[in-house]
């Protein structure tokens, strides 16, 4: 019998984290010093700018019946506590909260210098993305620059029977989903996020997103340049504002990675619960559905001099 979807199975320790953040906001918890007596409570608009997202988003993270889990925990960390003592234990529980809405079950939350981008496990995607342009219609021209690639031979520490052994690897993706979102802007309707059609990619599992779905090597991993001749995305307002970030991410589900022993042999049962184990590490998840990992992502905010990454 297999294992019921991620968002299933972590759907209690994802509610038990919405209301952690719900409660935090409701009181006002702030970690900026400022005493408790002149506390307010947070608005959505007011904590959004706080931690560089949408108002949107932070309803998505409170909400009482399907909560979506942020992506990285550590801006909420300093927003709600700092580093104030009186707050550490508060500021833990969020943490181990966080983690266990992910399936990482550890009863020792670890430092918040642990969380790690998936580069650090395996450079499987590169994506950049140029500062956007306006076109005479008052869009945005958004170019990016997207690669694949399978990263051979990779050593991956892990622990066996609690034994420290090194492991090499080849690890890339078969099931890469390029994905757009912001909340005063989304693409036009002739991109491949909307209705143009192009061969190397298909309907994506979440708005503005496709599965990229060639080229690809021997292996079956997504690899190259796959969409080379479409070097832009077109944005339009969505006439909320057009101060709003613009995200460019790949995200992968769990049995979107093929991950092969460098010395051809496939992975036993043991091996792939420690592979599983490894995709399970503090790495920021898709936030529209947890059981995706962000294995890379771009920022950029119009009007702003620089891109992000």
């Amino acid at each position: 019998m297999g294992r019921p979807p991620i968002r299933d199975r972590f759907r209690q320790e994802r509610l038990h984290l919405a209301a952690l953040i719900d409660h935090a906001l409701k009181i006002g918890q702030r970690g900026d010093g400022t005493q408790k007596q002149y506390w307010q409570p947070w608005t959505e608009v007011e904590f959004a700018g706080k931690v560089h997202t949408g108002p949107s988003t932070i309803s998505d993270w409170r909400d009482s019946e399907n909560p979506s889990r942020p992506g990285n925990i550590i801006p909420l960390l300093k927003s709600f506590y700092g580093d104030i003592p009186a707050y550490a234990e508060a500021k833990a529980a969020m943490l181990k909260a966080w983690k266990r809405a992910a399936g990482i079950d550890s009863d020792d939350p670890p430092d918040p210098r642990e969380i790690k981008t998936f580069n650090e496990v395996a450079e499987v995607v590169q994506l950049m993305v140029n500062q956007p342009t306006p076109d005479n219609q008052g869009n945005l021209i958004v170019p990016y620059t997207l690669r694949l690639r399978c990263d051979e031979h990779r050593e991956i520490e892990i622990k066996v029977d609690g034994a420290p052994v090194t492991v090499a690897m080849d690890i890339g993706v078969t099931k890469p989903v390029f994905k757009v979102r912001s909340d005063d802007w989304q693409p036009v309707q002739d991109t491949i996020f909307r209705k143009k059609k192009h061969p190397h990619t298909a309907p994506g599992p979440c708005q503005d997103s496709v599965f990229l779905i060639e080229q690809r090597d021997g292996g079956g991993r997504v690899v190259g340049e796959p969409l080379e001749d479409e070097p832009h995305v077109v944005m339009e307002k969505t006439g909320i504002g057009d101060c709003a970030e613009i995200i460019l991410s790949v995200v992968v589900p769990r049995d979107g990675f093929s991950v092969s022993l460098c010395d051809g042999a496939p992975p036993s049962a043991t091996q792939q619960d420690v592979i599983d184990a490894i995709l399970a590490e503090a790495i920021p998840r898709d936030q529209e559905n947890p059981g995706r990992l962000e294995v890379a992502s771009a920022v950029v905010k119009p009007n702003a001099d620089k891109s992000r990454p």
